[in-house]
């Protein structure tokens, strides 16, 4: 497994350590716990998402795969229940 953290910000992010806490501007994050072949597949799709809204296009599928994988990836049930409120 490959331990991650999702900052959700503008355009979400895969980082290696949680970002420091921006008391004026905060942006959610979650840990999420990933296979390896997900942890690519996620990484392709970042990159997907980044390119097709600095493009101007729709987002609306790219993030329904990227949800898919992440919700049953994320480490606490808090988070994973914070998440799941935000997709509806």
């Amino acid at each position: 497994m490959i331990s991650r953290y999702l900052t959700l910000g503008k355009v979400p992010e895969l980082r290696l350590e949680p970002q420091s806490r921006d008391e004026e501007h905060p942006v959610p994050e979650i840990e999420i716990a990933l296979d390896v072949e997900d942890f690519w597949e996620l990484s392709q799709l970042m990159i997907h998402f980044r390119y097709a809204q600095e493009s101007g296009q729709s987002t609306r599928v790219v993030w329904k795969k990227i949800s898919k994988i992440v919700t049953p990836s994320v480490v606490t049930e808090r988070d994973r229940t914070w998440f799941a409120r935000q997709r509806k």
